[in-house]
């Protein structure tokens, strides 16, 4: 079955296509590597169909577009993305760094780059900080994505304003999880909780589940959720080696 798993990943990323589709979006500003990218698609792609996603801090799209590529074929497609567009108070030489050639705001530019990435109509913007737009959500959520304000106190709010809301087996991904902050956070409340099970780490994203009584259709779901991980994160490893910024 390990075998069936790697070759059907191996003619995936053969696919020029695909791949030229995944290094396109690579080119809207933001932090995340190709291989967390392509394994938030897959994420999104192959995680439980009941549910939605929540994406915590889309910046300028660049999570939001591989989240929405790998939705758009599921039974519920959309992609909800948290951001109030404000910026972060805590790394504002960054936020300007990566738009100082750009004459337009920073929600103007997210719009435009998922109108690019043709998934503009699967993406409904909520422009609320993540505390103030999980009070009035009702949906449950199947995969959430935090990739908010790195600080200790804010990745907690974040955490705890949507974590009720995540499905049994639903999955939960925190971007930047080698930072000390997000680790500390990551140490206190979650790896030593009998709420997640750890699943894999891609480059600086970490995916964990929410713990229930598997049927054998979510073990296989996992296994390959977990070999894919594997796979990119060896990716991303090489891709260091090779001093290649992608």
């Amino acid at each position: 079955m390990i075998n069936t798993i790697i070759n059907k990943i191996k003619k995936i990323l053969k696919s020029k296509i695909l791949i030229s589709k995944f290094i396109n979006f690579c080119n809207i500003p933001g932090w995340l590597k190709l291989s967390e990218g392509i394994a938030l698609f897959y994420t999104s792609k192959m995680s439980l169909n009941k549910g939605v996603i929540i994406e915590i801090g889309s910046f300028a799209g660049r999570s939001t577009v591989f989240l929405a590529h790998g939705s758009i074929k599921r039974e519920n497609p959309f992609i909800y993305a948290v951001d109030p567009f404000i910026g972060n108070p805590f790394e504002k030489k960054i936020y300007q760094k990566q738009y100082k050639k750009s004459t337009l705001n920073l929600q103007e530019q997210f719009l435009i780059n998922l109108k690019k990435a043709e998934v503009k109509s699967n993406v409904i913007l909520i422009k609320k900080s993540s505390e103030k737009a999980a009070k009035k959500f009702k949906k449950p959520v199947r995969l959430l994505f935090i990739d908010g304000i790195h600080k200790y106190s804010y990745v907690k709010k974040d955490y705890l304003s949507w974590k009720d809301k995540i499905i049994l087996e639903g999955i939960i991904a925190f971007h930047d999880s080698n930072t000390s902050d997000v680790k500390r956070f990551l140490n206190s409340h979650i790896y030593n909780s009998n709420e997640y099970k750890y699943l894999g780490r891609v480059a600086s994203t970490t995916f964990f589940q929410k713990k229930y009584k598997s049927s054998i259709h979510n073990m296989i779901l996992n296994i390959k959720l977990q070999i894919i991980y594997k796979l990119l994160h060896l990716l991303d490893f090489i891709l260091v080696l090779l001093k290649i910024k992608i």
